[in-house]
C-alpha cells in the first residue's frame, strides 16, 4: 500500500530505541533521557523538503502527550507535522 501525506503532514518509522553508556558506564534508558528522537520518513507530501527514506530528528513530546498514530499495512507510524520535524540526518 501507498500512502501520500497532504499539507503539512509527514509519517514517520521511528527508530529503536537505544540505550546510551554514560561516562561512568551507566546504562540510561533511552526513556530517562531528555533527548530527541530519530525517525524515518515513510510519506510525505510532494512539497516536503525531505525525500521518503530520509531520517529526521523530531522534537520529543511533554510526557503523558501522544503522537498520532496511523496504522499503514502492518506497520504503525507517527503522524508529524512539518514543524515537529528539528534536522535532517545526513552521512
Amino acid at each position: 500500500m501507498e500512502v501520500r501525506t497532504i499539507n503539512d503532514k509527514v509519517l514517520v518509522r521511528v527508530s529503536p530505541p537505544t540505550d546510551k553508556v554514560g561516562s561512568a558506564g551507566i546504562v540510561v534508558p533511552r526513556e530517562s533521557r531528555d533527548d530527541h528522537y530519530i525517525g524515518q520518513v515513510a510519506a510525505c507530501a510532494p512539497t516536503f523538503p525531505v525525500d521518503v527514506g530520509e531520517h529526521v530528528v523530531f522534537q520529543q513530546l511533554p510526557k503523558g502527550m501522544p503522537y498520532d498514530t496511523v496504522i499503514v499495512g502492518k506497520e504503525e507510524l507517527l503522524v508529524l507535522r512539518e514543524s515537529e520535524i528539528l534536522a535532517v540526518v545526513e552521512g
